[in-house]
């Protein structure tokens, strides 16, 4: 997908007139006269708002192991960086986590556990275990490309961005959503603008806490190791 994390300074550019009509867009129904959406939505107190720097790092832990080390290099460099030094307590809980991986007895041949278990759990290759995709949860009869994860492409479109031809995960994987969601938070620490907190909250209730809860149970679940239960444990307390 082209939501490049090095490039989302320049996509923030243009972002807060989009997250304004998103956030319009995810006002109270249409049979609320207009005047009364309009004080509800002027009323509504300042949400949280992630870092940007915590969302792009965990959109980056949810990506396919590219091999043993990629987890805890990513790992380390958030601990290094000086916007995530409150994070220190959880990254190092990850950090652990992912060392079960070298203590288990489990072999695998030219690949990495972790690589392994993202399989078994997300990819799958009789049964995908956890799938990390909005429709699925959102859309009922188990749909991998459902109405959700059209709502969610078209957002992208909004903000200019589209899935690459050499992508194959799905608009909705999770992700997608957190990088989505730094998008948001960049441009929200930028300008100030109170529209991009909302529209960042409103995304995330619409599509990321309506199907959390189902996709955490399934990842502590359907695996024996730590590092994954632990990732969506964080993820989902932290943005």
């Amino acid at each position: 997908m082209s939501i490049d994390i090095a490039a989302i300074d320049e996509l923030a550019d243009d972002a807060p007139e989009e997250a304004a009509r998103m956030a319009v867009e995810c006002q109270a129904p249409a049979s609320v006269p207009d005047m009364e959406d309009e004080a509800a939505y002027a009323a509504r107190p300042l949400p949280h708002v992630a870092p940007s720097a915590l969302l792009e790092g965990l959109a980056h832990l949810w990506e396919y192991p590219k091999n043993g080390d990629s987890i805890s290099a990513e790992l380390a460099r958030m601990k290094q960086e000086p916007k995530l030094r409150e994070y220190a307590d959880e990254l190092g809980k990850l950090e652990d986590a992912l060392f079960a991986y070298e203590k288990s007895t489990e072999t695998v041949v030219g690949a990495h556990l972790s690589q392994l278990d993202y399989t078994r759990l997300f990819i799958g290759s009789f049964k995908m275990y956890a799938p990390p995709y909005a429709s699925y949860y959102v859309d009922g009869a188990d749909q991998i490309f459902g109405p959700t994860a059209v709502a969610v492409e078209g957002l992208y479109a909004q903000f200019g961005l589209e899935i690459k031809s050499d992508e194959h995960d799905m608009p909705d994987h999770i992700r997608y959503l957190l990088v989505f969601m730094a998008l948001l938070a960049r441009t929200y620490e930028q300008t100030g603008n109170k529209d991009m907190a909302l529209a960042y909250e409103d995304f995330k209730h619409e599509f990321l806490d309506s199907w959390s809860a189902e996709f955490s149970e399934k990842v502590h679940t359907y695996t024996e190791y730590a590092f994954y239960p632990a990732l969506v444990d964080f993820t989902l307390a932290s943005v």
